[in-house]
């Protein structure tokens, strides 16, 4: 999906939902420059990511996501959501046993939402700077990272 953004100028920004970054490819023939908003989960740096994948593919992960970061000449913007795993991106945590994890998605869904509604107002709309002056401020459900999945301190 990510190589049909650099490819298909209709294409005028780009979402990414704890995305399989070991599949990212540097290609730095292709138009790279539409607004980038890559969402992942609390797994987002080597060590946590070791923990729940093998390591082979932990690292290529991290290579993929380090790239990505470094090569995308458009507006980026990396965030991790606190309390998310790679499931949380889903509608099937709703429908699982448990009132917790139940609450726990909904809160996720509206933090996702949010995010990605004003990314689009104000990267691919023009309108207004609400999504800049919502990840400007602390959050609790969410941070900026580097490439690396490091916070942004």
């Amino acid at each position: 999906a990510l190589d049909l953004t650099m490819e298909d100028d209709r294409i005028k920004a780009a979402i990414l939902l704890d995305a399989s970054m070991h599949l990212y490819i540097e290609n730095e023939e292709k138009n790279n420059t539409v607004p980038l908003l890559v969402l992942r989960q609390k797994a987002s740096i080597l060590e946590s990511l070791s923990n729940i994948l093998q390591e082979k593919l932990a690292n290529d992960f991290i290579k993929g996501q380090e790239a990505l970061f470094q090569n995308w000449n458009g507006y980026k913007s990396f965030l991790k959501i606190r309390n998310a795993t790679h499931m949380s991106f889903s509608d099937l945590p709703l429908y699982e046993e448990g009132e917790t994890l139940k609450q726990r998605t909904c809160e996720i869904h509206t933090c996702l939402n949010e995010l990605i509604s004003k990314f689009l107002l104000e990267h691919l709309l023009d309108q207004g700077q609400g999504y800049s002056a919502l990840i400007s401020s602390v959050h609790k459900d969410f941070c900026e990272i580097h490439g690396s999945g490091e916070e942004i301190l």
